[in-house]
């Protein structure tokens, strides 16, 4: 078995840009991963009815430096079929009496949190409890590269079937179960232990990674597992 291993390294080594290109692919995985969570996601475009010379009151004006909706100032309402065609999510009109109208064609939770954002505009946070956060993105961008590694790796089995290695293998005194359990190994440890370095090395940064260094060890060997049982 461990002949099989150390053999599979001195093969792997001689294509080492195998690896090399599978650890560029991990990283740049988990840094789009990180990089798209943590942007701010914009809740919505919100069409904000000033005709001209009007000034706009505390909240319309708190609602514009908002960081959560695109908001675009309009002397004139949109028509209906611009919220039907989604160029904007919501139309905000100030009444005669001072307090803004929303006009939307979306569902009540969205106006709900929009009558949040002009009511407390300082203290307004959106509700993400339904938002994919940074350690399940880093896990769904990680995914696929681990399942196709597998596949890669693999290869070192596939060669020796080819060549017909596996039956001089059999008729020798060498256990079969050792050599299969000897490629298995070999996969399993190059796919999980690479990657679970490069998410090591983000969270050494200082950079918010989600889940804790354990967790992503067994979802990262879950994952690793998988895809060193395809090759059986």
């Amino acid at each position: 078995m461990l002949a099989v291993f150390k053999n599979n390294c001195k093969r792997l080594w001689e294509e080492k840009m195998y690896l090399v290109i599978s650890l560029i692919l991990m990283m740049a995985a988990v840094s789009a991963a990180i990089l798209l969570t943590t942007g701010i996601e914009t809740k919505g475009n919100i069409a904000l009815v000033a005709p001209d010379q009007q000034v706009l009151s505390e909240s319309d004006s708190a609602l514009l430096a908002n960081p959560y909706f695109n908001v675009t100032v309009l002397e004139k309402a949109p028509e209906t079929s611009a919220l039907v065609q989604s160029r904007y999510d919501a139309v905000i009109t100030t009444n005669s009496d001072g307090n803004d109208e929303i006009t939307t064609i979306k569902n009540m939770a969205f106006k709900t949190m929009l009558e949040s954002a002009l009511t407390n505009p300082d203290g307004f946070v959106p509700d993400d409890s339904q938002v994919r956060q940074t350690g399940t993105n880093i896990m769904g961008f990680m995914m696929m590269f681990l399942l196709m590694q597998g596949v890669l790796y693999a290869r070192f089995f596939a060669e020796d079937k080819e060549k017909h290695l596996i039956k001089r293998i059999a008729l020798s005194p060498i256990p079969f179960i050792q050599y299969i359990l000897g490629h298995g190994a070999f996969i399993f440890i190059i796919i999980a232990v690479p990657s679970f370095l490069v998410v090591g090395a983000v969270a050494l940064m200082g950079i918010d990674i989600g889940f804790s260094l354990p967790v992503y060890a067994g979802l990262i060997g879950v994952l690793a597992l998988l895809s060193t049982a395809f090759y059986f």
